[in-house]
């Protein structure tokens, strides 16, 4: 499982078409959009690359969604729903961005004292 995922990160960092669908806004990706791809051998949209992806590899997957969930907290300014989803223990998210959460909960703790 673990090398499945380095694996995915390796191809997304090394490709920049494909990384930039996961730097976007899951809301700005297209299911009308499509391109010719290469790794696909025709066109795929750009909503369909990131669901393939998806189905590679489960810890990939859970780290994608809890980064969206808290993009879209940040960008809605809603600090319950931030501060709930930096408290909530996920077990498939990368070890990354659990260090990241982890950071920011004693940044937290550390402004309220």
């Amino acid at each position: 499982m673990i090398l499945q995922t380095q694996k995915i990160k390796r191809f997304i960092v090394n490709s920049k078409r494909i990384g930039n669908y996961f730097s976007k806004n899951k809301t700005d990706l297209s299911d009308f959009d499509y391109r010719y791809h290469r790794l696909f051998n025709g066109q795929k949209s750009s909503r369909g690359i990131s669901d393939y992806f998806m189905t590679l590899d489960v810890e990939f997957k859970e780290t994608y969604e809890l980064a969206q969930q808290l993009l879209i907290a940040v960008q809605h300014k809603n600090s319950p729903a931030y501060q709930s989803l930096i408290q909530t223990k996920k077990p498939f998210v990368s070890s990354q961005l659990k260090r990241s959460l982890k950071n920011i909960k004693q940044a937290f703790t550390y402004n309220r004292k």
